[in-house]
């Protein structure tokens, strides 16, 4: 398995000179160094609002993730019908989402949350 990512929430703090963005920070809280970092936006060709877009599309992963689990699991508590095979592109769109952003093959994920979705079924006595 691979190596754990820094937990969120993540904040993105853009710091700013007059007409152009100077540095962006992505943070665990006020926690530093930071997570990300990066700068140099005089030499690009990108607009300002496309990196700040960025940046917090970079800063909402880790709550991104966490929900993509919690959907994903209770997706498959869903008992095996007509309504679960409905839902099969979900079910996959969601299973590679947290393969790539946790670096674990498709099947791991799947049968890891198979089995984490059967354990939280029992423990909710369905």
């Amino acid at each position: 398995m691979s190596a754990k990512p820094t937990p969120g929430p993540w904040v993105a703090n853009i710091r700013k000179l007059p007409g152009r963005v100077s540095t962006i920070d992505i943070s665990a809280g006020f926690e530093f160094p930071p997570v990300i970092s990066w700068q140099g936006f005089d030499e690009s060709d990108i607009q300002n609002e496309v990196h700040e877009a960025n940046a917090r599309l970079i800063a909402a992963a880790p709550r991104g993730l966490s929900a993509s689990e919690f959907v994903y699991i209770r997706l498959l508590m869903l008992a095996h019908d007509s309504t679960r095979l409905a839902l099969q592109p979900a079910f996959c769109a969601l299973r590679d989402y947290i393969a790539e952003a946790t670096g674990r093959s498709q099947r791991d994920v799947q049968e890891d949350y198979e089995a984490r979705a059967v354990a939280a079924s029992a423990k909710a006595g369905r």
